[in-house]
């Protein structure tokens, strides 16, 4: 089997704010695109950590403030995947915030992101990128870079962590690298 294309993940590849800046929590419905889409990699493919783009899931980042979060109501990543219009979303678990969760469907440009009203405007909130996701169907060769425990989530959709050393060279296929890693840089071939 032969490699062609390459995706690098450095250690700032789960940006908690990568989409949109730190912003104070509203209590009425907020939409923000355009302009107001400040983070490095809102408005553009996720090309930064490597040859190939991959698909990203999306995150949502929380300060902690007492019954600040609306838990109900999902906050909506607008987007592109595959050249068509898609969208992912997810709910906040914690009114009192001190969270950072993760869309389980991911997006290759995110073009707006649509935060309910929350429950009260002394919290602060980032959006971000999270997981990086290849298909459950690629077969890839994983480099390590340092030696240590890299997490992935593998064709059958299970989480796994493998233990590298530095420069060790595994086959597999998986569908994603989780954002929860902590050992970089990894490197991923595809297929």
């Amino acid at each position: 089997m032969s490699f062609r294309d390459a995706c690098c993940i450095t250690t700032g590849f789960a940006v908690d704010n990568d989409i949109k800046r730190a912003v104070a929590t509203s209590t009425s419905a907020q939409v923000y695109s355009g302009a107001a889409l400040d983070g490095p990699a809102s408005k553009v493919p996720f090309i930064q950590y490597g040859i190939k783009a991959p698909r990203r899931t999306l995150t949502v980042t929380t300060t902690a403030v007492v019954g600040a979060y609306n838990t109900t109501d999902p906050v909506i990543f607008r987007g592109m995947l595959d050249g068509a219009v898609a969208w992912a979303s997810v709910k906040l678990i914690s009114s009192g915030g001190g969270e950072t969760v993760g869309t389980s469907a991911p997006l290759e440009i995110v073009e707006s992101v649509e935060a309910p009203a929350m429950l009260l405007n002394t919290g602060n909130i980032r959006f971000g990128v999270g997981d990086a996701v290849f298909g459950p169907e690629l077969p890839v060769r994983i480099v390590a870079g340092a030696a240590g425990v890299f997490k992935v989530r593998t064709a059958l959709g299970i989480d796994r962590d493998l233990s590298m050393t530095a420069g060790e060279i595994e086959d597999l296929q998986i569908q994603r690298v989780l954002r929860s890693n902590a050992t970089f840089p990894l490197t991923v071939f595809f297929s």
